[in-house]
């Protein structure tokens, strides 16, 4: 139209393929982005948004390939993803492509995630030597993780991180990182530009990969001096990974204390590290892991976390199995039938708690109630119970299901119903059009055998003969025909029912607890008004001093020793008072949320110190034995694989102000405790 520019046909195209393109980066499709992206001519039309977003598609489409099943698929796919990274540096390093911050850490933490070490190495070393519109602190932390995995010495490290904050120190210099700088106002929140989170990030990362956890936690302490509420959730994830589980629960509850919500994946790795930590030697060590893992879901749950299926499930499958404890099998039936009773009511409160948060169980829940309180317990009436609940919440069997109740039918000893499972576990194969398998014939032989039903197993594997290979029926026949008698082999190990009943009455007192506190509805606890259980272990007596003493160290550390007018940012530029209340989400005043933390991160450096000298054993013996050094992380969870200490919700003399004692001590010990706490955080006495 006159008055009107055309565009050309070239130009259309063009606008055309950005569009498509990002459509493509909206649905992380990075098979479209890759084909799209090999389609344009011009790159220099492309905004660096468009740079960041690419990278960003990238990065997040690995992350997602990482979590599927099929490895042969997730190889070829990550070959393809790397090759695209490769041809995307390839671009930025010609100009082509606008240098972006954030597409630089994106690349960065993919070539560490993908195990392309050596491209992501060169495309830093090149990286460093750009200007500012390609470098930053967050640059420099995405480099610093990457070099860590990739085995760089931390001297290296820690130089590269000094660089850094020397390189930008904006708002935040060197002063506001020292582990023992001081705070103008403790009870306000601070507002300083510029937190290099992502720097924090690597070189804490570097640490603990290279085991110098004190620094580590100092990193951690200073964080949490700065910006109590506002620590990401990625910096807990990297200890709760990389540390024992006695240090990963207290920081787990350290994050739920401030109300920083954390990803469900570390709640889920945190439960799962106390159901499957050694193998407890007592029914009184599985009842405490019970109680931790009911604290971790409350405290998660407190602080705001989503309460998913899996947590649920995770929790009720966890107390089904009490019922396998050695010696359940050797019970007087009315003692076995009190341990059921007292496991189900409390599975009905602890439903009956996740329910107010919109959390339901999922089949496996109820598949594991079978399996467990039907089958090991004895009680044939629970299979009834679990199936309706089940369907109540829209929950219908599946061949899971099916092998559960042949299962728990044999354990029972009734050749009835494993004659009816049976013929329903074929049958609902059949519908979905398969034959049973091997595993199904092994469970079958297994239920069989308990409950004297040999003729029926025979007839039903006789009957399977063209549908296993010779290698599977050799080793169904040879269960089949076994004189090992497997139960009985179960019922040699004495167990004390009252000391069991007792400990599920502990727990039982932890869901009271928790009914109290949430009998009012859902939602974010206000943990000022209540004691957390946030200690596996006990307060070293190195550490134990009465509150008040507690509280002048702290107060002696933390107010004293200002430093210069010239040192202290501008209140109207980088260091102010939020309009928003000076307390948590969980209703906890920052000044009082500071000095739980400096407590707890007391508690951290010396169980951390303790563990990290077991390793240096272990590996001082490995050499004098002229062998390997164990993996760390090995010896770091055998370190805590002892029976916990049974601690839960309904203890209220244990949590955050009584990991210090009010007992009378004499000047001597409260000049050790001072000196120790002081030790660990490397502060000398001569200083304060």
């Amino acid at each position: 139209m006159e008055g009107q520019s055309q565009l050309a046909p070239q130009q259309v195209s063009h606008l055309n393929l950005e569009q498509e393109l990002g459509q493509a980066i909206t649905d992380v499709d990075i098979k479209a982005v890759i084909s799209i992206f090999g389609q344009i001519t011009d790159y220099g039309r492309l905004d660096r948004v468009v740079t960041w977003r690419i990278c960003q598609s990238l990065h997040e489409s690995l992350r997602r390939e990482k979590r599927q099943n099929t490895v042969q698929v997730r190889r070829e796919n990550v070959e393809e993803m790397v090759a695209f990274a490769e041809l995307l540096v390839k671009r930025i390093k010609k100009g082509e492509l606008a240098p972006d911050h954030r597409a630089h850490v994106h690349l960065l933490a993919f070539f560490k995630e993908s195990g392309a070490l050596d491209a992501g190495v060169t495309f830093w070393q090149w990286l460093e030597l750009q200007d500012e519109s390609f470098v930053n602190n967050d640059v420099y932390g995405s480099a610093i993780e990457l070099l860590a995995v990739n085995g760089a010495p931390l001297v290296e490290l820690e130089e590269m991180y000094q660089n850094a904050l020397e390189r930008f120190p904006g708002h935040f210099n060197a002063y506001h990182l020292a582990p023992n700088a001081i705070l103008a106002n403790r009870d306000e929140r601070t507002i300083i530009k510029g937190i290099p989170t992502v720097l924090l990030q690597g070189i804490m990362t570097a640490r603990l990969l290279r085991g110098a956890s004190r620094d580590a936690y100092l990193a951690l302490d200073t964080t949490a001096r700065l910006y109590p509420t506002l620590i990401p959730g990625r910096f807990f994830g990297l200890f709760i990974d990389e540390r024992p589980l006695a240090e990963a629960y207290t920081i787990f509850a350290m994050a739920c204390r401030a109300g920083i919500v954390l990803p469900y994946e570390h709640a889920r790795k945190l439960l799962t590290a106390v159901r499957t930590g050694s193998e407890p030697t007592s029914s009184l060590a599985r009842i405490a892991r019970l109680r931790q893992m009911l604290s971790v879901a409350y405290m998660y749950v407190g602080e705001g976390g989503f309460v998913t299926t899996n947590l649920v499930s995770e929790l009720v499958i966890a107390l089904t199995q009490v019922l396998r404890l050695h010696g359940v099998a050797s019970l007087e039936s009315k003692d076995r039938k009190q341990i059921v009773d007292g496991v189900m009511d409390i599975i009905r409160k602890m439903l009956e708690f996740f329910l107010r948060y919109g959390g339901k169980p999922g089949l496996s829940a109820f598949n594991s109630i079978i399996t467990n309180l039907a089958g090991f317990g004895r009680s044939k009436h629970i299979i009834g119970i679990a199936l309706r609940d089940a369907h109540a919440l829209g929950l219908e069997p599946n061949h899971v299901t099916r092998r559960s109740i042949l299962t728990a039918a044999g354990n029972i000893g009734d050749a009835h119903l494993v004659a009816t499972a049976w013929n329903e576990l074929v049958v609902g194969k059949a519908k979905s059009g398969q034959n049973p398998d091997a595993t199904d014939y092994h469970i079958l032989v297994k239920a069989a055998k308990s409950c004297g039903a040999n003729e029926f197993a025979q007839e039903a594997c006789v009957a399977a003969v063209d549908q296993l290979t010779e290698t599977e029926r050799e080793s169904i026949y040879e269960r089949l025909y076994s004189t090992y008698d497997e139960q009985a082999a179960s019922t040699t190990v004495a167990l004390d029912a009252s000391a069991l009943l007792e400990g599920l009455e502990t727990l039982r007192a932890d869901l009271a607890v928790i009914e109290e506190r949430t009998k009012d509805g859902a939602g974010v606890q206000d943990f000022n008004e209540q004691t957390l259980p946030m200690m596996l272990l006990p307060l070293p007596d190195e550490q134990r001093l009465p509150e008040i003493e507690v509280r002048k160290l702290y107060d002696e550390v933390t107010t004293e020793q200002q430093p210069a007018a010239s040192e202290q940012p501008q209140p109207s530029v980088a260091q102010g008072v939020d309009d928003r209340p000076s307390i948590s989400e969980t209703s906890i005043p920052l000044g009082t949320l500071r000095y739980e933390n400096w407590k707890t991160i007391n508690y951290l450096l010396a169980l951390a110190e303790n563990h990290d000298k077991a390793y240096d054993k272990a590996v001082d013996e490995a050499i004098a034995a002229g062998v390997a050094p164990p993996p760390r992380e090995k010896v770091l969870k055998a370190t805590a694989g002892h029976d916990p200490v049974s601690i839960g919700l309904s203890d209220v003399a244990y949590g955050p102000v009584s990991a210090s004692s009010d007992e009378d001590v004499d000047d001597e010990q409260i000049r050790k405790a001072r000196g120790e706490i002081l030790r660990l955080r490397g502060i000398s006495s001569a200083d304060i």
